[in-house]
């Protein structure tokens, strides 16, 4: 648990031959490893940003949430490339105002970077597991031993109502987007697939259309 260190010269009101033994006086102040904002519970892991301890239109941490598209505010029907609001065009990092985290949550939450997602998959232990609501994930232990749970919610494409992989596949969108000289404009998620075997990772770039899940953060 992080502490704040404040020194307190005790002799500061004695006369200096009182002083010379240098006595000091330590304080130890505690700094909370959990809180809420705008009713939103969050998690220091021991990381550069706090993370949110449920999805995006979750109650629990286990349970999936909605699924968006990159650059989308809420949930839809059907996930096509003509109703993205970004679909193939030269944006490479969300505004506020296309920031699903900032505009649902308010305050001071966001989506989290390409970076901290990837801080988040280095610097932290992970193991798949489930929670109280049957949904499997991955369960991410901080460098201090605090604790969140990602469920693997799949993604949702096109117009099935049903979600694509999910209890296998986990999908969460970064702030950042994704293009290259071959024309492909997409955009950085976090990433796992327990079928594959593929551990969670943040370098996986996918179709700005699919509706997938997003984790909020908060700056520290």
């Amino acid at each position: 648990m992080k502490r704040l260190l404040f020194l307190i010269i005790a002799c500061s009101a004695l006369p200096l031959s009182a002083c010379n033994e240098e006595e000091y006086k330590f304080v130890v102040e505690k700094v909370p490893l959990t809180g809420s904002e705008r009713g939103h519970e969050w998690v220091d892991l021991g990381l550069s940003v706090k993370w949110a301890t449920c999805n995006i239109g979750a109650s629990s941490s286990g349970a999936y949430g909605d699924y968006i598209a990159w650059g989308d505010i809420n949930e839809k029907s059907s996930y096509n490339e003509d109703n993205c609001a970004t679909y193939n065009k030269n944006i490479y990092e969300l505004s506020s105002a296309q920031d699903a985290a900032r505009q649902r949550w308010g305050g001071g939450w966001r989506m989290p970077t390409w970076a901290e997602c990837q801080e988040l998959c280095n610097k932290c232990s992970y193991r798949w597991t489930s929670k109280g609501s049957g949904h499997y994930g991955y369960e991410f232990t901080g460098p201090n031993g605090k604790t969140i749970f990602l469920p693997a919610a799949g993604y949702k494409w096109h117009d099935s109502p049903n979600a694509y992989h999910s209890g296998k596949i986990g999908n969460y969108w970064t702030s950042n987007g994704y293009g290259n000289d071959e024309g492909y404009v997409w955009a950085f998620m976090l990433y796992f697939n327990r079928d594959e075997d593929i551990e969670p990772k943040s370098n996986n770039v996918t179709q700005r259309e699919i509706g997938v899940s997003i984790r909020p953060v908060l700056d520290k």
